[in-house]
């Protein structure tokens, strides 16, 4: 007989109540077991709906609402994580949908892993728009999508995507909990808050756990799915890169640092001004551009991290 893990849904939102209805609808008919607690509600950034949606639900879900002034995800969480006294936290985003099993097959997993164990499962892009073949490439795994097979297994890699993993409280506060100068509305403009706790908790001996029963669908809206805006992503990756201090993923080897990394984004600047001029479609100079933009990135993220000693 497995133990029973005392569980807490999480979800941070910032100004989209109708997406947050959908979310907490689609909660509201998994199969949720009784070890499911509370679904705390972190509207940060301000009143902009999130209260009235959890009112208008409460009587389908064991919501608590709270408010936070500051649009910042990561300060958000760690708020959450101090809210709830549950041993297994359950992250979503705001704009997902769950598969009827998917909380089930969490809170069963953390009964028979236990702490020293994170998890999460398959991501499912749900366009409102489907991008090209040749842009999907360019895209985050949470715009693309995120499937590694039909088999449970060890995933020890710190991809887990945010919109869709769980971890024991003790696990992430002996880790430090979330970094609140990355993420979402953070000061230095960096994402990756979840990849970076995971990392901490991997270097701590915690092993990821892939669930291929712990399925979403993720809303992903037509203007995410276009070049301006994989231009935009590329140039945020690389600057998150920076600011963590990791190996900076650019096809055609690293990144210098310094005068000579300054040079190599002006030989690209170049590039991209000729391709530019000559006409090419989007598609043609696709690479130069997404390569210029995570370059960019890396390199301000660089100069950014001196002010925020790891």
């Amino acid at each position: 007989m497995t133990r029973e893990v005392d569980t807490a849904v999480v979800i941070a939102t910032c100004g989209r109540p109708e997406l947050l209805r959908r979310t907490l609808l689609s909660l509201a008919a998994t199969r949720r077991p009784r070890e499911v607690r509370e679904v705390l509600v972190a509207e940060n950034g301000g009143a902009q709906g999130a209260r009235e949606v959890a009112e208008e639900l409460r009587d389908r879900l064991p919501i608590r609402h709270f408010l936070l002034e500051d649009g910042n995800k990561s300060h958000a969480l760690n708020v959450a994580l101090d809210q709830t006294s549950a041993e297994l936290v359950y992250f979503l985003d705001d704009d997902v949908v769950l598969d009827p099993g998917a909380v089930e097959v969490y809170v069963d997993a953390a009964a028979r892993y236990g702490p020293g164990h994170h998890f999460s499962g398959p991501l499912e892009a749900d366009w409102e728009t489907e991008p090209p073949d040749w842009l999907k490439g360019y895209l985050p795994p949470s715009a693309r999508g995120w499937y590694h097979g039909e088999e449970e297994k060890y995933y020890d890699l710190p991809y887990f995507i945010g919109s869709n993993w769980a971890a024991f409280r003790s696990d992430m506060l002996a880790a430090g909990g979330f970094k609140e100068h990355i993420g979402p509305g953070s000061p230095t403009g960096a994402i990756g808050d979840e990849r970076d706790l995971q990392q901490r908790m991997l270097d701590a001996g915690n092993r990821g756990v892939y669930l291929p029963g712990a399925r979403i669908r993720h809303h992903v809206p037509a203007d995410a799915c276009d070049f301006e805006w994989a231009r935009r992503r590329q140039r945020r990756t690389g600057l998150t890169y920076g600011v963590l201090g990791l190996p900076p993923e650019v096809d055609g080897g690293s990144i210098p640092e310094g005068l000579a990394g300054r040079i190599r984004l002006a030989v690209l600047g170049a590039k991209v001004l000729v391709a530019r001029t000559l006409g090419w479609s989007d598609e043609r100079r696709a690479w130069l551009e997404m390569t210029r933009a995570r370059t960019a990135g890396y390199l301000e993220g660089r100069r950014i991290a001196r002010r925020y000693p790891s």
